[in-house]
Parts: C-alpha cells; structure tokens; sequence
C-alpha cells in the first residue's frame, strides 16, 4: 500500500498530461500529421526504459538487492513511477513541438470578448473553445481518475 500511495503521489501529474495528449492526438489528426502520434507513445516507453536505468544506476544499487528488502521495493516502485511521468512528459512536448510547427492551436487566443466569426469556421471567443475542450478534457481522464481512485482506495 506505502508502494501505491507513493506512485499515486508522483505519478497524479499524468492526468493532466495524458488529457493534453489526448486532445493533441486529435488534432493532430485533424491537420494530417499521423507520425508524431503513432510515434510518441513508442517515445514515451523509450523514456521510460532509459529513466529506469538512469535511476537504478544512479540509486546504486543491483536489482537482486534492491528487491530483496521492503524499503527496496519502495524504492524500485518510485523508480517506476518517476520513469512513466518521464515518458508522459516527453510524450507530450513532442506532440507540442508538432503542433507548434504545424500551427495548430494559433486559432486560440485567450480573448474573453467576441472577435467575430473567423475563416473556416473558427471558433468567435475562449468560451466556444471551453465548450468543445472542457467536455473532451473530461472524457479523456476519466480512466486515469477511475485508476488512481482505486489505487487510493486500495492502499487505505
């Protein structure tokens, strides 16, 4: 349980980001580029794997040993959790590099009055924006918000 309460504590950024990941894979789809999506998930675990062995490296000790006693365990578990924030973080800034070269999101300027309609059908003001994005950043967190509940739960 101390295992889960400490990856839940470290690993709670990736709720935020795993949204923003969602929401940049869609539109990045939306303006034909499929590489940097099908490419940042295979980013992300390559992070995770160096991170681990950055960690465990930095750490000092072998595995065999580390596992071999509960503070070990703790320890390896927190290794974990650091590395997957890693790969969620690179993961997004390489779909954020993307977008900003493509110039995807240049349309949202955080105006509170109207501007008007724009070409193509852009969006007139932030709450037209907050209209479609707050539903999609629901939607796309409610399976880490379920799992981090649970792990809460399961570690009280």
């Amino acid at each position: 349980s101390a295992i889960a309460t400490a990856q839940l504590r470290i690993m709670s950024p990736c709720i935020v980001t795993g949204a923003l990941c969602g929401i940049g894979f869609g539109a990045l789809n939306a303006v034909k580029s499929y590489v940097a999506p099908s490419i940042s998930p295979a980013l992300s675990s390559l992070v995770m794997m160096v991170s681990i062995v950055l960690l465990r490296h930095y750490d000092g000790a072998a595995a065999g040993q580390m596992l071999s006693t509960s503070q070990g365990v703790l320890v390896a578990g927190k290794h974990l959790a650091v590395a997957f924030l890693f790969g969620s973080l690179s993961q997004l800034l390489l779909q954020s590099v993307v977008m900003h070269r493509k110039g995807v999101g240049r349309f949202m300027r955080f105006r509170l009055q109207d501007q008007g309609k724009k070409q193509n059908g852009g969006y007139s003001s932030i709450l037209d924006i907050a209209r479609v994005l707050v539903p999609a950043t629901i939607a796309s967190t409610m399976l880490q918000l379920a799992t981090y509940t649970d792990l809460y739960f399961a570690s009280s």
